[in-house]
């Protein structure tokens, strides 16, 4: 028997007005609705003229430059570091907010989103609840390119963006006017005119996506990464257009599925029905652009970067108003010299795991291939302290950080460290009994 998804989100008017005229003046019924279906929820009390999920200027998306690892698991310190968070804490049900939210930056060449959703309030509040359907479960963006506030084809088609894919979770997929599942109302496009999961989607090839769903605590997680200056996206660093986003959970209910808005940026009340107003007016959309990123040159590639033992003690322990010694590994270089910035940041010493002390600096290279050698101050108690070394590593799309932290030692001036040797104590290169 063919599943039939049940769209929950549609306000009363519409349920009483199944047979609507299209934009070319033929009338059709609505495949989302039918009798029976559940009602909308009330909006949420306390939230009359409150804006939630919006910023309170347009939108500037974040340069990239920290690697991400596509992987579903969103890691707020390190690689999202440097994003654009936005809260989404809307639902459908009453007195719910739930913590979703969104971080977004980009590179060069593309945009990195990722989607935290909760879904722990559904089997509260929703009768008959059965559980989630992942398959359904996204986020969708809306990009308004020429910011006419009208989702057409005209000059180019606007795109709606879905990560991940109906067709593929590893990938992103895009909809537009051209493409069947669009449905529109009283001869004007609506924000909620496209129906993505009603369709089959179109795949975007440059692009990836992972989604994974932690059921002990009610969440999904979704990493991605899509190309945007592929058609139909046509976008480049500093493009400006109106953005939305929209996540959607699904879930099965007493043997139907059931798919209903599960945060949204951005947001205002005081009734969430007027997410069906003909146009989507200035507070469903906010003015978004990309970071400028200048077109990169890859003039070398990093391959590693550590600390170097201190050749009074051939380890790594270093006296207090010294240096410290570090080796980064490049090759390609395009030309010599080649300057390679990096960062060093000094934690410490253990227990504590504050940062002591920062340094950037300059490795310059000399070989097209090889390692590069630096140094960084030191001046610290004694005590073991963890450094974290940053080097820029520049591609066709960006510049990304390479990352690696080591431990030290830090001893005062006029005092000797005790190096062990494991296995060989008196470091004679043979272990025996004498050790």
């Amino acid at each position: 028997m063919t599943k039939q998804i049940l769209y929950t989100v549609f306000f009363t008017a519409l349920l009483a007005l199944l047979a609507v005229t299209s934009g070319n003046g033929q009338s059709f019924t609505d495949p989302h609705i039918r009798e029976g279906d559940p009602l909308p929820q009330a909006p949420m009390p306390g939230n009359d003229g409150v804006q939630l999920g919006k910023v309170a200027a347009p939108l500037q998306i974040p340069e990239s430059s920290k690697s991400v690892t596509i992987d579903g698991y969103i890691d707020e310190a390190s690689e999202w570091s440097d994003a654009e968070q936005l809260d989404l804490p809307f639902t459908q049900f009453v007195g719910q907010q739930p913590k979703s939210k969104v971080w977004i930056k980009n590179d060069y060449c593309g945009l990195y989103i990722a989607f935290e959703m909760h879904f722990e309030h559904i089997p509260i509040h929703y009768p008959g609840y059965r559980g989630i359907i992942e398959r359904g479960c996204m986020l969708n963006m809306w990009i308004d390119r020429d910011s006419d506030q009208v989702f057409d084809f005209d000059p180019t088609p606007d795109p709606v963006l879905s990560f991940p894919s109906l067709n593929n979770p590893t990938k992103a997929a895009f909809g537009h006017r051209s493409l069947p599942g669009w449905y529109w109302w009283n001869y004007i496009d609506g924000l909620r005119s496209h129906a993505p999961w009603m369709t089959a989607p179109v795949d975007i090839t440059n692009s990836q996506v992972v989604r994974r769903f932690d059921y002990n605590n009610d969440v999904v997680y979704i990493e991605g990464y899509v190309d945007f200056r592929v058609a139909p996206i046509d976008l480049v660093p500093g493009s400006t257009f109106r953005m939305r986003l929209n996540g959607y959970a699904d879930f099965s209910n007493s043997g139907t599925e059931t798919l209903l808005i599960n945060g949204c940026w951005p947001t205002q009340g005081p009734n969430w029905t007027y997410w069906f107003d003909p146009l989507p007016t200035g507070d469903r959309l906010e003015t978004t652009s990309l970071a400028n990123v200048p077109q990169p040159t890859d003039d070398y590639d990093v391959l590693s970067a550590e600390l170097a033992p201190d050749p009074d003690y051939g380890a790594f322990a270093y006296e207090s108003g010294e240096e410290i010694l570090v080796s980064i590994e490049v090759e390609d270089v395009a030309s010599l010299p080649m300057d390679i910035p990096f960062t060093a940041n000094i934690y410490g010493p253990h227990p504590s795991n504050a940062l002591h002390s920062t340094h950037s600096g300059i490795a310059k290279a000399t070989v097209p291939a090889g390692k590069v050698s630096a140094s960084i101050p030191f001046n610290g108690p004694e005590g073991f302290y963890n450094v974290e070394l940053l080097v820029e590593d520049p591609n066709a799309c960006g510049v990304e950080l390479y990352q690696n932290s080591m431990y030290a030692l830090g001893y005062a001036p006029g005092t000797t460290p005790c190096i062990v040797y494991p296995g060989d104590v008196n470091n004679d290169g043979i272990v025996n009994y004498g050790d």
